[in-house]
């Protein structure tokens, strides 16, 4: 330090013999500007300017001379070097001629709270949490709203384990202003405190509240070790009850005559309307086996009655074991077995067995990526009817992703082949290809939702009676609304519209769909 100071004498710059010791690192820290700012025109050919820099640079000077250098602490002192350079910066950017010494000290000031700051956070980068918590409760009295220093000194108390001083400090942010990472992270000192109910209330707030597929998968997972905390075992589910009508149940072709080869055959199906109660029963078990793996058991029943033609009566159970695996943070997989029994009019009428498995990935730029498998065998339970068993595969991809902070939507591709395991029907054997897309628009407590798809329907063996292949083109369309009355409690309203172009006229048809429901969870 004496020899950089003698070099500075030597070269006639200042006279340090007449300087304290305060005045010394403030000349020290100018002259050091003054040599950064001539190699720094020097390189970009801006030689000439120097003088006019220079004399920003002496009136800057003139009022540091006059300022009270007693009252400066250490810390500031050192740092002003770099706080006068960075002001010096500022008055070239702008360009503009500054003479009042209140502005050049309100420049210097917030320079010295920036330079303070970044000190603090090397700190508390470097794992010094005592020391950066004391710079930055100075800042905080002269600052007490600037988020980013309470943000630092919260998780210097979170980094200390104190995390009743953490969960204040948050709280202080969100008084200024709503911050949903301020949120996230006192859910997170809640949880770390041990106090797991009013963790999860948080969390489960603010799921509902953001956008972010990223934070919503992270909350999952908090979620997920709450409820391995509270306990292993966990239960959830709904209940559905409403009402739909159906303007074509049987599906009945569009037209009255058909025409077969040279002749004219009469469609005899007559076409049938109805009101439909729904109910529907959702139970899902969930058992933790370890970090990684769940087991879950999922038991469905729905009941259709159909008012006015009791035939088409139908029950419907599904029993669906699973387990669930993180691989990763961002990716999973769920791999099960699943059992189906239909009865119509109370009569058992079909069995069907499979397994089916899906991957989940989790990408960064907010989209979740899956493919899902589905292998069953359909299994009629009236003899008449056994030339109909078949075996069924799907295979679908999909993509969902975030457009804006309300709109998301989901392209799906979606393959799937039945085949026939005995008999000759020609309507079993068939390949097809549908392209779905979803539009989900977010507003407040309201869902709107559209869904069309298009699918190509091509059977393997010629039809009976016309002596072709059948193939079909099928087009779906629903729009849906929902209402969330409370964080249990749903109002879903759908309009579905089927279309099917087949070669075969007998199987042209379309229908309209309507439905009202109310869906609570438990």
């Amino acid at each position: 330090m004496v020899l950089l100071i003698n070099s500075i004498v030597n070269a006639k710059y200042i006279q340090i013999d007449k300087l304290n010791k305060d005045q010394k690192i403030i000349q020290l820290g100018i002259y050091k500007t003054k040599v950064k700012l001539k190699n720094t025109l020097k390189k970009y050919n801006l030689d000439s300017k120097y003088d006019i820099y220079i004399e920003k640079i002496n009136n800057y000077t003139a009022y540091i001379a006059n300022y009270k250098y007693n009252k400066i602490s250490t810390d500031i002192k050192r740092i002003y070097p770099d706080s006068f350079f960075i002001s010096f910066n500022n008055i070239k950017a702008s360009n503009k001629k500054i003479n009042n010494k209140k502005e050049y000290k309100n420049i210097a000031t917030n320079n010295i709270k920036y330079i303070s700051l970044k000190k603090a956070i090397d700190l508390y980068n470097n794992k010094k949490y005592n020391q950066s918590i004391d710079m930055l409760n100075k800042l905080f009295k002269n600052d007490m709203k600037n988020d980013q220093i309470n943000f630092y000194l919260a998780r210097n108390y979170f980094k200390q384990k104190d995390y009743n001083k953490a969960i204040s400090v948050y709280e202080r942010i969100l008084i200024n202003n709503y911050n949903s990472t301020a949120e996230f992270e006192i859910a997170r000192s809640y949880f770390k405190q041990g106090n797991l109910l009013e963790s999860k209330k948080i969390f489960t707030y603010l799921k509902q509240k953001t956008n972010s597929e990223n934070l919503k998968y992270t909350i999952d997972q908090y979620l997920q070790k709450i409820e391995e905390k509270r306990s292993k075992h966990s239960f959830d589910g709904i209940i559905m009850l409403g009402s739909s009508y159906d303007s074509n149940l049987e599906n009945r072709a569009s037209s009255d005559w058909f025409n077969i080869g040279d002749s004219k055959w009469e469609n005899t199906t007559s076409k049938h309307s109805s009101i439909i109660i729904d109910e529907l029963f959702l139970i899902h078990y969930k058992y933790n086996l370890k970090k990684e793996t769940t087991f879950n058991a999922k038991t469905l029943y729905y009941k259709k009655i159909v008012l006015d033609y009791s035939e088409n009566n139908l029950d419907y159970i599904q029993i669906n074991p699973y387990f669930n695996t993180k691989l990763t943070s961002k990716l999973d997989i769920d791999y099960g077995v699943y059992f189906n029994r239909i009865w119509y009019t109370n009569r058992l009428f079909l069995n069907i067995y499979g397994i089916n498995g899906s991957i989940n990935m989790l990408n960064s730029n907010n989209s979740l990526y899956k493919v899902q498998l589905n292998y069953n065998k359909k299994k009629n339970q009236i003899k008449s009817n056994e030339y109909k068993d078949l075996e069924h595969f799907d295979l679908s991809i999909s993509n969902k992703k975030k457009y804006s902070e309300i709109i998301y939507y989901t392209p799906t591709l979606q393959v799937t082949q039945e085949r026939k395991n005995s008999g000759n029907s020609s309507v079993i054997d068939y390949d097809a290809v549908s392209l779905k897309f979803d539009l989900k628009y977010l507003l407040n407590k309201y869902l709107l939702n559209s869904n069309i798809s298009y699918t190509l329907k091509n059977y393997k063996d010629k039809n009976s009676l016309y002596s072709i292949k059948q193939k079909d083109n099928i087009l779906n369309f629903s729009l849906s609304g929902i209402y969330q009355l409370n964080n249990e409690q749903t109002i879903q309203s759908t309009i579905n519209y089927i279309k099917n172009n087949s070669n075969i006229d007998s199987s042209n048809y379309n229908k309209f769909k309507l439905n009202l429901y109310l869906i609570n969870k438990f």
